[in-house]
């Protein structure tokens, strides 16, 4: 059995990674200016600027938003903390969706597809329930009471409180 090896970032990736990290929070950067910084467009290979991100944010904890054909955001701490919900969202979007693709089965199962069915029903009903505004108001009062966020046993009992 051969050890897989995490392949080096090309060359692209690594100019556009030492091109983010010189960004400050709150700057914008355009896809024009990271365009010329590779000699390319940096829209028709987006996945060598997901891959410069990906650096910065596992490197240097530097977390970038996108302006919508406009380029990349360094986001502040703020800005870090006000995507929470948009986060939350899409989770909560997600696993409804994810409930609804499996509601479609129809018809007999194999025991292992049945307990990976069931296991992926269990999973995606408790994000959609947690993730519920409702749900996330909940823990907001215990966070707020504590000031601190609560460990996993404390988070999962605010939730089971109606």
């Amino acid at each position: 059995m051969t050890k897989r090896t995490i392949p080096e970032a090309s060359s692209d990736t690594r100019f556009l990674y030492q091109r983010l990290i010189k960004v400050e929070a709150g700057e914008t950067i355009t896809y024009d200016e990271l365009s010329k910084e590779i000699g390319r467009n940096v829209r028709k290979a987006r996945y060598l600027l997901a891959s410069a991100r990906r650096m910065a944010l596992s490197n240097d904890r530097v977390v970038f938003g996108t302006i919508r054909g406009v380029g990349l955001r360094r986001m502040d701490n703020s800005g870090i903390v006000g995507s929470v919900e948009s986060r939350t969202k899409r989770i909560r979007n997600q696993a409804r969706k994810g409930l609804k693709e499996l509601g479609c089965v129809d018809g007999e199962l194999s025991r292992d597809d049945t307990v990976k069915h069931n296991v992926g029903v269990s999973v995606f009903s408790v994000l959609s329930e947690i993730t519920k505004p409702k749900s996330i108001k909940r823990l907001e009062g215990k966070v707020e009471a504590t000031q601190a966020s609560l460990p996993l046993a404390k988070t999962l009992d605010a939730f089971k409180e109606k």
